[in-house]
Formats: structure tokens, C-alpha cells, sequence
């Protein structure tokens, strides 16, 4: 199996037919996968599948592909070299677009941008009886967000106030092993916006939890407004982080201080003992490294 493409689609598929025994190998375009993810992390995710036997090769383009003998031939140009792949199977898992392609939109008055339907804070669309809801909204395209706008939809419809979706704080989850998730800013985002900013790094390594049930790859990484000593951003790489990334989210959501959540008493052994300790890092004060 070749999978051209390696954003969080890419490498869950990857992931799922590797977990059957097939032979993997996941190409990408861009200089690393996940690339909308923190370097690091991703950086990390790489060696993690590499371990486990799948082949990643990043800068890389697909030139051509052809039938031989029931396998698919594959031209790659990687990194300025060409090389020749035989596979049984090609996933291309290289972006979404709106399913919106003859559902009548032209016939109601509404238009639609590369496949996707706009709307408002709202989900109002241009005709303001009509609503719509998820990846037809080319927004976040992932199924929480979907909900979250559902939810918006019918509480406007019903006449309640809502207010408007701030996308860039949503989660993201990527469902391989070891998971990663994340909301908020990149390191590299941040500094590009001009934020001052200070990181917070632990490893699972180092965790009690992590190291009793086995599963001590990945790291917790936190990115400050050393302004305001607000979490701006969070990318955990982990067993499990889907669970544990939402306490982060809530500080960020009440505006608390990073500090401050360093401080909190944490069950031990946990894996969100993680958490507090990458925060302390960001001040010189963790505990366990």
C-alpha cells in the first residue's frame, strides 16, 4: 500500500493498514508530515512510524503510475531523485472538498467556493433560512466541529444567542499510535505573528504512568504569551493524548495562567502529570527531568 499524502487522513490510513501486517509506505509533498502540526511533533510521529515499519518519504511528488502485471508501478521524484515503487494499492488521501456537486444549490440561488457552501457565524448561508454545517462549510473538517456548528445552527434557529466558533482554538486529533493532538498556535506560527513567547517541553519518558503500562513515546509541548503567561498553544504526542489535551483547552478558554496550572495537584500516577510538568518546564521548575 502506497499512501500519497501524509496529513492527518494519510497517516491514520497509513497506520490502519499497517496495523493489518501490510506493507506501508507514505508519500508526501511538503517537507514533513502532518504539516499543518508542530515540527516537533511531527518530527517525533516520523521516527515513531518509522519504527513500526513504514516507509516516509516527504518532498516527494508522484510524476507517474502504471499497471504491471497487477501491481501499480509508481514514479516518485524524491528530493530531486527519481525512484520506482510496485504496489497493490494507491491511496490518495490528498485533501477534502464539499460534496455539493448536484444537490440543486444553483436552482435555491446559492453559490459555492471550490466545492464549499459559505455561512456566517451563524451558519447562516446566503439565504438566511438556509443553514449549513460541516465539511460542506470548508472550515475545520473534522466531525467535532461538525457538532459544534450543528449545535450553533439549531440554538440560532430557536432564537438563543450564540457565539462564533473560534476555529484556530478547536482541537485536532490524528488517530494513529502513538495519537497526536493539539489546539492554538505552532511555535512557528507564533513567533511568525510576533508573539514573545516561552515553550514548555516534557517527555513521556519520564512519566510514572507512561512508563507502567509501557507506552512511553511522545512528549507534551506548550507554547506561552510570555506577555500574559497564557497557553497559546498545545502539541502532545502520546498513548491517549485525545483525553487529556481538553484541561489545556479549558485554561486557555478562562484565560488562566500557565503557571498557575503547573501548580495543580494532578493524580499520580497519570499521564496528565505530563501536562503539569511541561508547564513548570517553561519555567525551570519540573520535577521529574
Amino acid at each position: 500500500m502506497v499512501v500519497v499524502g501524509a496529513g492527518a487522513t494519510g497517516v491514520e490510513f497509513s497506520y490502519l493498514y499497517r496495523a493489518f501486517g501490510s506493507e506501508v509506505t507514505l508519500v508526501e509533498m511538503r517537507s514533513q508530515i502532518l504539516p499543518s502540526e508542530d515540527q516537533e511533533i511531527a518530527a517525533e510521529l516520523r521516527k515513531c512510524l518509522s519504527k513500526q515499519g513504514i516507509r516516509i518519504f516527504t518532498e516527494s511528488r508522484l510524476q507517474r503510475n502504471k499497471d504491471v502485471s497487477g501491481l501499480i508501478s509508481l514514479n516518485l521524484q524524491i528530493q530531486g531523485q527519481e525512484k520506482s515503487i510496485e504496489t497493490e494499492k494507491v491511496l490518495v488521501a490528498t485533501g477534502v472538498k464539499g460534496n455539493t456537486d448536484k444537490i440543486g444549490l444553483e436552482s435555491i440561488g446559492l453559490t459555492e467556493t471550490r466545492g464549499f457552501v459559505n455561512v456566517n457565524d451563524q451558519m447562516q448561508t446566503a439565504i438566511p433560512h438556509i443553514y449549513a454545517v460541516g465539511d460542506v462549510t470548508g472550515k475545520m473538517l473534522l466531525a467535532h466541529v461538525a457538532q459544534t456548528q450543528g449545535v450553533i445552527a439549531a440554538e440560532t434557529i430557536a432564537g438563543k444567542i450564540t457565539s462564533a466558533i473560534d476555529y484556530t482554538n478547536m482541537p485536532r486529533a490524528v488517530y494513529c499510535e502513538p495519537q497526536v493532538t493539539s489546539f492554538g498556535y505552532t511555535e512557528k506560527e507564533a513567533i511568525e505573528l510576533g508573539y514573545e513567547i516561552r515553550i514548555g517541553r516534557f517527555p513521556f519518558l519520564a512519566n510514572a504512568k507512561a512508563a507502567a503500562i509501557g507506552e512511553t513515546e511522545g512528549t507534551v509541548k506548550l507554547v506561552i504569551d510570555s506577555t500574559n503567561e497564557q497557553i497559546i498553544g498545545a502539541h502532545l504526542i502520546g498513548n491517549n493524548v485525545t483525553e487529556i489535551l481538553p484541561e489545556l483547552m479549558v485554561t486557555n478558554l478562562f484565560n488562566g495562567k500557565a503557571e498557575d496550572l503547573g501548580y495543580l495537584t494532578h493524580s499520580h500516577p497519570s499521564l496528565s502529570e505530563a501536562i503539569k510538568e511541561a508547564t513548570l518546564a517553561a519555567y525551570g521548575k519540573a520535577l521529574h527531568i
